[in-house]
């Protein structure tokens, strides 16, 4: 009792404060609802005030430095859950809280607004709030500022939210009115919100942006291993031997795939979790073999056997690093003899990162790699050995890692996913690409930067629309979907890493393909992008960056191939075929909200027009 008076009297306090910081500030046309919290009245302590006239009350708030936090908000005395709008400029943002006594990191906000715009980061529980929310910048070339914070109570389940979202100018805004209702289970994470639209909007006007390519000039390469997948059927001898998976990964031809599974190698090992069940493994990969065909195979070991543990936690104690080392040599010696299967990538690790920093351990991770990399390379010094699939491009992570382990590391791997709500907007997601860019170039940067003298590679290999799979994330079998698949490896590309491998083959969740083995509309991406998209990007002027994704690439045979992406709900009519890739016969195929056209010939003189939510490949005709 006695802390919730003091917590309500903070807030009273606070609010006081916020009263008359806001008694010049007129509310804005575009604010939220709720009570507006000015960034300059809980500025964090290495932040500075800056004038501004486009900011609430002509003050904004900004930090020269990367992890500082920007603000420091109480967390209200009343309300269980409330919906997070931040009024901010540049980015990214990462958000914290203080959780009995210490600082927690819960969410990262992508966005990056060039002017001054509310984003709607979702629904905060009390718990996940605690009693402070740290707002902190991100890392980025360009510093960002927050102008304002609004945290609006909502309602309990079944009552009216006491907060809905006003104005136009809420980056979350701009969900059809007619979208399907949430199921119950995603109703009850997302009260105020329903699902984004799935199909374009007829309403809207077409509208035109005049594309340019340089063909002559070329800016980076498009390698094939950036049409990668994950798969996890090979784990199972029935999964991996199944006809219709057999023959879609036939058709697919993929050039790089992904076996993972979050608890390998338990699937392959016996009960008691010690030996292999080298049989099991024949099956497996004999029954997947006639689909992998000559794809090069990365295969991730995730994490170490139960027994291994420290216990009460799932850290690899350290009198087992030699046995985990050992089990690590087992499993390439299985592999290459008896099944049969020569491994070209062996990830090591998977999403341990946050594990061990959480617990203040992180040092303690990268002998663990070392020492399974320098085991297993002196059974195989020719395979490829790296990781450690970060959780995401943490530059905590990332450069302790490399200070360690860099020289004993063949590449380097990490994850990217767009939301982390099935109701976050189309137009969030879409602008999720440019902090995928920026994870990408911050990889390769950084990766050059330590290792100098040689070429060590860069995979990022997970990548979806959403990092949570329940609820089902709709999108991840729709075009919407699949235009955001496309601009993932169009901006890997530009940032210049080597393969990617989308999460993953087969699955209601994620999968390209479903349980019933029905390819969905992410899946013909995959098929065309080896085919038609490797080679060298070409130099190309997008006047919209917002609204198109674009990828020109000349073959290894000199064709010359264009993949556009649309991004928004609204037709968007380009140059004709002759006009982007010049006077030859044209291929054309496409993905659309309504289905999937196959390859078929092009009129070249006609303007090219691409539905709302739709990815399309041109190419010239061999």
């Amino acid at each position: 009792m006695v802390q919730r008076i003091t917590r309500r009297a903070v807030w009273i306090v606070t609010c006081a404060v916020f009263a008359l910081v806001n008694f010049s500030a007129p509310v804005r046309a575009d604010d939220p609802a709720g009570t507006k919290i000015e960034a300059e009245s809980v500025i964090g302590s290495d932040s500075r005030v800056i004038d501004d006239a486009g900011a609430s009350g002509g003050k904004a708030v900004t930090n020269a430095k990367a992890w500082q936090p920007l603000a420091v908000v109480p967390t209200p005395a009343e309300g269980d859950a409330f919906i997070l709008h931040l009024r901010h400029r540049g980015g990214p943002l990462l958000l914290k809280a203080l959780v009995n006594g210490k600082q927690k990191e819960f969410k990262q906000v992508w966005a990056k607004p060039a002017d001054w715009k509310w984003t709607s980061v979702g629904k905060i529980s009390r718990a996940q709030l605690g009693d402070k929310l740290y707002i902190v910048r991100g890392a980025g070339e360009k510093a960002p500022a927050l102008d304002a914070v609004i945290l609006s109570p909502i309602a309990a389940r079944g009552g009216a939210a006491a907060a809905v979202v006003a104005g136009a100018g809420v980056v979350a805004a701009g969900v059809a009115a007619d979208a399907p209702a949430l199921p119950d289970d995603a109703a009850a994470a997302n009260t105020t919100k329903a699902l984004p639209p799935d199909k374009p909007d007829s309403a809207i006007a077409a509208r035109s942006i005049d594309v340019t390519i340089t063909w002559e000039k070329t800016v980076a390469k498009a390698p094939a291993m950036l049409w990668g997948v994950a798969d996890y059927e090979v784990h199972s001898p029935a999964s991996a031997a199944d006809p219709g998976f057999v023959a879609f990964m036939k058709d697919l031809h993929a050039p790089l795939i992904r076996v993972h599974q979050g608890n390998f190698p338990k699937q392959y090992l016996d009960a008691e979790q010690k030996h292999f069940d080298v049989e099991k493994m024949k099956a497996c990969w004999d029954g997947a073999a006639p689909g992998y065909g000559n794809a090069k195979v990365m295969m991730n070991i995730s994490t170490w056997p139960k027994w291994m543990c420290v216990p009460g936690s799932s850290r690899l104690a350290e009198e087992h690093l030699d046995d985990f080392a050992a089990m690590c040599v087992d499993l390439l010696k299985t592999m290459r003899d008896p099944v049969g299967r020569r491994i070209d990538y062996w990830e090591i690790l998977n999403e341990r990162d946050e594990i061990y920093d959480k617990a203040n351990r992180l040092d303690d991770l990268w002998p663990i790699y070392n020492r399974v990399v320098a085991a297993m390379r002196a059974e195989d010094p020719k395979a490829k050995f790296g990781g450690p699939a970060f959780t995401w491009a943490n530059p905590k992570w990332v450069e302790s890692f490399l200070l360690n382990c860099i020289e004993y590391t063949d590449f380097v791997s990490y994850h990217n996913y767009g939301v982390g709500n099935a109701t976050d907007s189309n137009e969030m997601l879409m602008s999720r690409l440019d902090s995928v860019e920026e994870h990408a170039r911050y990889m390769r940067r950084t990766v050059d930067e330590a290792a100098p003298d040689r070429h060590v590679e860069v995979f990022l290999t997970e990548y979806n629309v959403k990092w949570t799979w329940e609820p089902m994330e709709r999108r991840h079998a729709n075009s919407v979907g699949a235009v955001f698949q496309a601009g993932v490896v169009a901006r890997a590309a530009l940032a210049g890493i080597d393969g990617a491998a989308v999460w993953h083959v087969k699955g209601n969740a994620y999968g390209i393909l479903d349980s019933h083995n029905v390819p969905r509309l992410t899946a013909p991406l995959f098929r065309w992008g080896p085919k038609y998209l490797v080679g060298k990007v070409a130099q190309f002027a997008n006047p919209d960056p917002q609204a198109l994704e674009i990828l020109p690439v000349i073959g290894t045979d000199g064709r010359r191939s264009l993949l556009v992406a649309n991004k928004t709900a609204k037709m968007i009519e380009l140059p004709s075929g002759r006009e982007l890739l010049g006077d030859a016969p044209l291929l054309s195929m496409r993905v659309t909200a309504d289905g999937v056209e196959e390859p078929s010939p092009a009129k070249t003189a006609q303007m090219t027009r691409v539905p709302g939510y739709c990815l399309v490949i041109l190419t010239q005709r061999p």
